[in-house]
């Protein structure tokens, strides 16, 4: 274990760290104020110069111990929430935005259609409160008439993941999404149920299916940009997938 590993040194409790700081400080201080003063007062040279060493040492001591406390109060809770809700309510859509473009889904565009609908990039409702780590998501896939529900559940290194379709779906509902999470299943996303099973909805009095996913992320996943965008272009990816599927229900279904 690196012992200047930010997550090592985080086991320190917090009055130390600043107790520490605190010593370092004054460690350079006073050792400048002493080699000054025995700089004007002529004293001994070889005391002056070790003194010097110390003032060095202390600085540069301090000077990275204060990077380590900045560091630690970026991995503080409330910014942890923060980074938390940035990916729920920009970098998601966003990613959904990039999956959705009508270009990439000219085949299937006008499948459950109205002659009146328009292509159009997708449409993301976004219900996200603030210091939360769950997000609620209503999906217009350009081109197809149904609107999908997502939902998000964010924790750290876990990112779960619900998907609920309307009570008319359920009949033989699974043999639609036979082979769609095949490449989700090989990039890591772990199926929560086997397959699509009948639930009621908390908020309705309707039935809807849910589908359940759950993917593990990397220890960095909030401070690393590029593992963001890895997994949210692959939860957009996965959701286009299924959007897809369930628009081509009718034509699966009666095969």
């Amino acid at each position: 274990m690196d012992i200047f590993d930010q997550r090592s040194l985080a086991l320190i409790p917090q009055p130390i760290r600043w107790v520490v700081l605190a010593f370092l400080a004054l460690a350079t201080l006073l050792s400048a104020g002493f080699a000054i003063w025995l700089t004007v007062a002529h004293g001994s040279d070889s005391l002056a110069v070790a003194l010097l060493s110390i003032f060095k040492a202390s600085a540069i001591g301090t000077a990275l111990w204060f990077f380590f406390l900045i560091g630690q109060r970026a991995q503080s809770r409330v910014d942890l929430l923060r980074r938390t809700s940035r990916i729920l309510t920009d970098q998601i859509p966003a990613s959904l935005h990039i999956y959705g473009k009508p270009d990439e889904l000219e085949g299937v565009r006008n499948r459950g259609a109205t002659p009146d609908d328009k292509p159009g990039r997708v449409d993301v409702e976004v219900d996200h409160a603030p210091g939360t780590v769950h997000a609620r998501y209503i999906i217009t896939w350009p081109g197809l008439r149904d609107r999908l529900q997502l939902r998000v559940h964010l924790n750290v290194k876990v990112l779960s993941v619900v998907y609920f379709f309307p009570s008319g779906d359920l009949e033989r509902l699974e043999k639609t999404f036979e082979g769609t999470l095949t490449a989700s299943r090989n990039m890591g996303w772990k199926v929560e149920y086997k397959g699509i099973q009948s639930q009621r909805h908390v908020h309705r009095e309707d039935d809807f299916a849910e589908l359940w996913l759950r993917q593990r992320l990397s220890a960095d996943f909030l401070h690393e940009s590029t593992e963001q965008l890895f997994v949210t272009n692959d939860l957009a990816a996965m959701t286009r997938a299924i959007m897809l599927s369930w628009s081509r229900r009718g034509e699966i279904l009666g095969s």
